[in-house]
């Protein structure tokens, strides 16, 4: 499973997105206007956004601390 958290240098939400995915070590953080061609492939629009990738390749998109909060409770 790949968890991908995009996030930008001038987010106000995304510290605070970054911190409640700190206990998790499997987590990778990049930068949604470095990585523009991943950004699009998600359809991601907002950051903090969240990308959950199962091993089918099928991918779950949390938009938000609200839904990021809701996916950490439901792990």
């Amino acid at each position: 499973m790949r968890k991908i958290l995009f996030t930008t240098k001038t987010c106000p939400n995304c510290p605070p997105a970054k911190d409640l995915l700190k206990p998790f070590s499997d987590i990778e953080y990049l930068d949604a206007h470095e990585n523009m061609d991943l950004v699009s492939d998600f359809g991601i629009r907002a950051v903090p956004s969240l990308v959950v990738v199962d091993d089918k390749d099928n991918s779950k998109l949390y938009i938000g601390i609200d839904d990021i909060k809701m996916y950490i409770q439901s792990i």
